[in-house]
């Protein structure tokens, strides 16, 4: 199965000047957690997540009017729709991510998600992935 099978194609995107109250109602009205940042041409230069806006943003006494250049990831995880969907899956696990961005020539065509995997995966590695890119949270979370 290639990523582009399972994809989603309808990308919602913000740009780096965008605010946290822009970004924020959007993923509130599109009911998404998270954003690709792209410049005036197109190309992809981070990510945001309603995690991000939190704790980089409210969590840290940031405004609504803060510009999301000052939050975001700008470290992109990335995979091509003609590839594999196996290949997919161990970015994400090697780093921790919950969603991956398809690119093309540096510009988002869609976004896999976990849920993506598990709806559409059907040999049972979504639950290794799962486990896998939830390693952090189930440390973070024995502190308690």
């Amino acid at each position: 199965m290639k990523c582009a099978d399972i994809m989603q194609q309808k990308v919602i995107t913000c740009r780096e000047s965008d605010t946290i109250a822009t970004c924020s109602k959007l993923m509130r009205d599109k009911n998404i957690g998270f954003i690709p940042i792209v410049d005036a041409s197109g190309y992809v230069v981070g990510t945001i997540t309603d995690r991000d806006l939190v704790t980089r943003g409210l969590a840290d006494g940031k405004g609504f009017d803060t510009k999301i250049s000052l939050l975001m990831s700008r470290d992109v995880i990335a995979c091509s729709k003609n590839e594999d969907i196996a290949s997919c899956e161990r970015k994400m696990e090697q780093e921790q991510k919950s969603r991956i961005l398809v690119l093309e020539n540096d510009k988002c065509v869609g976004v896999i998600s976990l849920s993506d995997i598990a709806q559409n995966d059907r040999s049972d590695r979504a639950g290794e992935v799962l486990r896998k890119v939830t390693t952090r949270e189930a440390h973070a979370a024995s502190v308690f």
